[in-house]
C-alpha cells in the first residue's frame, strides 16, 4: 500500500481483510482438498513485510473459516500478503 510508512493512529487501527476463497479449499495446490489443507487454514495469517528485501513478519490476525478470509488490524502502510 501506498504511501509506504504511512502510519495510523494505534488507538484506531486500518483493518485489512484479504479473502482466499480463490484457493477453493485447495491451499497447498496440490490438486486436493484434504486434512493437510484443512491444518494449513488454521495457521493462515496476514503478514508485512516494511521494506523491500526484508523478512515479513507475522501479524496478529483472525481467520474466518466461513468467509474464507483472514484479517488484522494495521498501523500503517506497507506490503502484506497471507500466507501459514
Amino acid at each position: 500500500f501506498q504511501p509506504s510508512g504511512l502510519k495510523f493512529n494505534p488507538a484506531s487501527p486500518a483493518q485489512l481483510r484479504i479473502s482466499y476463497a480463490a484457493a477453493n479449499g485447495d491451499l497447498d495446490r496440490d490438486g486436493a482438498v484434504d486434512r493437510i489443507d484443512d491444518s494449513l487454514e488454521t495457521r493462515l495469517a496476514i503478514w508485512r513485510q516494511e521494506t523491500p528485501g526484508t523478512p515479513f513478519e507475522r501479524l496478529m490476525s483472525l481467520i474466518s473459516t466461513s468467509n474464507h478470509d483472514v484479517r488484522a488490524s494495521l498501523t500503517g502502510f506497507s506490503r502484506y500478503a497471507v500466507s501459514y
